[in-house]
Order: structure tokens, then sequence, then C-alpha cells
């Protein structure tokens, strides 16, 4: 490998060898895999998912687990050009040397390069191409519950909580190998056996059900990570503190498809975090979850962990995904900081008007932004990113009117206690999303979403408001996959084949490569994103059951026309999703845990 680094771009992206990394004996393990992540070193070495697998499965003797990701278009160029294949970071082997491909579905946008990590590591694109010697390929992730897109390329389909559920599939793997059944003959086996694993080409089941780890104290968490030889997107050790989300805001697929709330105990948390931190020498930490706020022991844990560290003369300032807009964030960034520079924190209103927000089910009010942005301001805090969509369900010209104005009133009342204050707005286009309230709902057109994006910019033009927005083209192409068939897999391999690499990449996006694979598979790319759909009909992901009832859904989304909130079901009463009373678990907060424990 080291011959080649010199004519590629960013050649830290390709060494591997890290600090930390297991050493496996190749030769003795009883069971192969290599974990491709389809995009970058620096986003996949970034994404916390991948990293649990990586640990898990490696603290099994009989395993070996390595790692792949997309190489970069001037990689894969000269990798093909010299005739070799693309190779595990680990033993340099080639991916169709191991037993199993485990390929990460994490978003839309990476689909083509899941077909040159097969392509470039020797493996046929299609599974009916396969033959007995070649290896499994899995796919797991969020992107596994819309499957239908992409399995032609897939043997098979993990879905939901994937620690537990890959390492019983890889026992089976195992044994049946052991008795000298055929790759084919496994699967059959693994599709009968396993209801959270759909087999394309086999099954005949009616319903594919999520697994589920009812209790995350009881989960695998690696106390060790490795430490990368140059940046990563999230450049810091990370603790999950929880998984799942109730908020329930309404285009998010994340709070639907991952019910309910599981939290980890104080205790856990702390000693996870001494560990990953004296492990690696990384002095930032990063308590994440779909809403870290949220985690009920959120200020003891971060003051246990500063005491902790600071007894080791190790000064450890935290970082949580964005924070909630009240004053219990803002007294939690003063805290996360510990004694550190006051940079920038981050905030979703999603929406600039009180009636966009309780449509999406946002709960939030502009006195509580206003509070929130007041007292940060006195606090010295200089910098506020905020998130905003365009394009959401019932949204009119009011609704974007009111998101700049709401935008500068944010701004006047920063300058009015910090001379200093500044706004970075960041804009994304609405993407509909299956298993969500909004499912039924179409994009809004092209022109729509480009015009208003444009005028928000235009509007806030000026001093100390940096605004920033997403393709469109991006997003449409996003709303197509998120909602797409069987169909659509046609579709992206011919883009592929014309050249489509890496499109949730701005410089690498060539939207004529899709536009005239759609044509030329008879597909309309608009049917699939800019339709409203029906309560009655079929959807392609009807099959796979996340727990959550379609009534629900549906209800949700007649809400949401509405303009009505619901609660969240931690605080409040049951919603009746649906997910807890269908399979007998229920949201675990670690606050009941530490109560219950001192008792």
């Amino acid at each position: 490998m080291v011959e080649w680094l010199s004519y590629v771009s960013r050649p830290s992206r390709y060494i591997g060898r890290e600090w930390n990394t297991p050493s496996k004996d190749w030769d003795k393990a009883e069971v192969k895999v290599c974990l491709a992540y389809p995009d970058t070193y620096e986003i996949g070495m970034s994404y916390l998912g991948y990293k649990i697998l990586y640990w898990y499965l490696n603290s099994f003797y009989w395993l070996a687990v390595e790692r792949a990701f997309s190489p970069w278009i001037d990689a894969e160029s000269y990798i093909r050009s010299q005739g070799d294949f693309l190779r595990s970071f680990e033993s340099f082997k080639p991916l169709k040397e191991f037993d199993f491909v485990g390929i990460t579905l994490q978003y839309e946008m990476n689909a083509t390069n899941i077909l040159t990590l097969l392509d470039l590591g020797g493996i046929p694109i299609r599974a009916e191409d396969r033959e007995e010697d070649a290896p499994i390929v899995i796919g797991g992730g969020p992107g596994a519950f819309t499957a239908q897109v992409y399995a032609p390329f897939f043997d098979c389909f993990l879905l939901g909580d994937g620690e537990e559920s890959f390492l019983e599939l890889l026992k089976l793997y195992r044994d049946c190998k052991k008795h000298g059944l055929r790759r084919s003959e496994f699967l059959r086996e693994a599709d009968k056996r396993f209801p959270w694993l759909w087999v394309p080409l086999i099954s005949n089941k009616k319903v594919v059900k999520r697994h589920i780890i009812p209790d995350l104290n009881e989960a695998f968490y690696p106390c060790v990570d490795l430490v990368p030889w140059s940046e990563i997107v999230h450049d810091r050790v990370s603790i999950e503190v929880f998984r799942g989300c109730t908020r329930g805001c309404r285009f998010c697929q994340a709070g639907m498809i991952y019910r309910p709330v599981r939290e980890r105990s104080l205790e856990k948390v702390v000693d996870l975090a001494k560990s990953l931190i004296c492990s690696t020498g990384y002095e930032e930490l990063s308590l994440t979850s779909l809403a870290s706020c949220d985690y009920s022991m959120i200020e003891s844990a971060l003051a246990i962990i500063k005491s902790e560290m600071d007894k080791r003369g190790m000064r450890i300032t935290f970082s949580l995904p964005s924070l909630r807009m009240d004053a219990f964030s803002i007294k939690l960034a003063d805290e996360m900081i510990n004694g550190g520079r006051k940079t920038t924190l981050t905030f979703a209103p999603e929406a600039g008007t009180q009636r966009l927000r309780n449509v999406i089910n946002k709960n939030l009010t502009e006195s509580d932004i206003f509070r929130t942005v007041e007292e940060l301001s006195k606090r010295g805090w200089n910098r506020v990113k905020l998130y905003f969509m365009v394009g959401l369900p019932t949204e009119t010209d009011e609704d974007i009117r009111g998101l700049v104005s709401l935008v500068k009133a944010i701004h006047r009342l920063g300058k009015k206690f910090n001379r200093r204050f500044s706004l970075s707005v960041s804009l994304a286009s609405f993407v509909p999303k299956a298993h969500t309230p909004f499912q039924w709902e179409g994009q809004y057109s092209l022109s729509y979403l480009s015009e208003n994006l444009k005028f928000i910019k235009r509007s806030l033009k000026g001093r100390d408001i940096e605004v920033h927005y997403h393709d469109v083209n991006l997003s449409f192409l996003e709303a197509v996959l998120a909602r797409g068939d069987g169909r659509i897999a046609s579709v992206i391999e011919r883009a592929w084949k014309k050249g489509a690499r890496f499109d949730g990449w701005n410089e690498a996006l060539k939207m004529d490569l899709w536009f005239s694979s759609f044509e030329e598979e008879g597909l309309d790319p608009y049917w699939y994103a800019q339709r409203k759909i029906s309560y009655s009909e079929d959807l392609p992901w009807d099959f796979i059951d996340i727990g959550i009832s379609k009534d629900f859904l549906i209800s949700e989304h007649r809400k949401a026309i509405r303009g009505k909130v619901t609660e969240d079901c931690r605080f409040g009463s049951c919603s009746l999703c649906g997910v807890c009373h269908k399979w007998g678990i229920k949201n675990e907060i670690a606050a009941g845990i530490q109560k219950n424990r001192s008792l």
C-alpha cells in the first residue's frame, strides 16, 4: 500500500494501524468479517455504531473483524489502474476473502459508494451473481429500514440493534461451516431462525421485525477506541448515554425507528468515560444520543467525570449534540467547556413560526427561544448556530417570512447583551422519510425550495449573520432514495456505471448522470420525491415492523395537519405508539435506576 499513497489526496485516509488497533491472527480466526463504511475514512471513523460493532465482535477469540472505507475518487482510479482490490485496514486482505462484508446504510446518498466497495473489493455487485465462495454481504443501520431500495446488492439485512443479533448470526455461520453447509444453506437457515433478518432472494416472510436491546446497561460498549493519525469529523471519544427518543418530531426517522428510550446508568457512563479518556489521550468527550440534554443524569455525569479527570490532572471539555433552547441547556453549556473558551452553541428551532413548529411537533415556543438567547449572550457566548428546514408540510409564505423575522429578532437580542454576538444559520430542505408521520407527504418542487432558500439568504444578508444551505438537487435525490422501491436499485447501478460517486458531496454530485439513469430505466424521480401518498396505498417498506403501528403514524399525520402537538411519553401520558405494548418493553430512565439502587 505504501507505494501508492503519494499518488492520492489525503493519504492518511488509507494508512491504518492506528493506536489501539487490536491484533488478530487471520489464520486462526474461524470467521472473518470486514465492516465496510460507504464513505471516506474520516466520516466512517466518526460513526458510533460502526465502532461498537468493531470492538464488540473483536472481543471474541474466534472472530477477526477488520475495516474498510470507500476510497476517494482518485484512490479508486489508482487501485483500478493497478489491477488491485480494495483491501481491509488490518490485514490488507481483499474484501472478497472475508466470510462477511457488513455495510453500514447510514445515509441515502452513499448508495453508489456501496457498489464501489463491492466491485473494488472483488465481489459481484448483485447477490444473484455471487458464487458459493463469495462473502455474505449484509446491510444494517437506518437505511436497512428501506431495504427494498438496495435489495439486489445484499445477501441479507439485519434490522434494528445490531450488537447481539449480528453475533448470533455469526455463531450460526460458524456452526454451519463446521457441519459443511454451503453458503446458500446457511442463508436459508438464518432466514428461518431470525425474525430480524431479511434475505431478499429467498425470504417468504410477510413481516421482518427489528431487533431491540431492552436494557442498554446490559449491552456492550467499548472502553477503548482507535486514535486516528489525522483529524476525523468527530475527533473525540464518545459515549452513547441513551438510545431512542420519544420527543416525537414528525419529520425525524430516528425518533421513530429507535424507540423506546433506553438510558445508560450514571455509574456505567462515568466508568466508560474514565476508561476511554485514559486509553486514548483525548481531551474532549462527547455524550451522544438523539437529544443528550434529555439524559436524566446529565448534570451528575458532567460533574463526576470532571472531578475524576481533575484528580488525574486532566482537564476535559465536553460536547453534546444540538442543545434544547432553555435555561438548563445554557447552564450545561457553561459546565461543558470546563473553564475553556466559549465558542459556538448549536440549536435546532427547525421552523420560524409557532404554527409550523406545532405541525412538526417541535415543542418549543418563541418565549423559550428568546429567553435562551438572552441568557447565553449575557453569559458571554459569542456565536450561535441555528438549524432550520424549508419546505416542511403545510408551509406557507408567512412561515418563510416568519423564519427571517425570527432570525433577525434573535440577532438583535443577542447584540443587545453582547456586542460580539453572531449567528450562523443552516438551512436544509425537508426530505420525507419512511416510517414517519410525514412519509405520506411530498417534497416541495425544486424551484420552490431554491427560491425560498435564496430569499432567506438575501433577507438575512448583513454583518454577523452567515447563511448556508444544502444543494436542493442533493435533497431531491435523497427524497427519491428515501421513499424508493425495488426498481430504484437499477437506477443506482446505472448511475454508478456512468461514474456517480460520493453523491452526498456537493463537489462530486452529478445530477445529469442520475436524470439520464432514471430516463433509461423508465422511471420518474419526481413521482417518488414529490407526490403525496394516500393512507390506503401499500408502501414498499410496510413489511418492516419497527414496533410503531401504522395507525399511530396516521394519527400523528392528521394531528400535524391540524397543528396539534403530542407530548413526550417520558414526561406525560403514553402516546400509544405501540412499541412498548407490542414487545413488552418500556422507557428505561437512568434517574429511576439510580433511585432504585440508593433505596
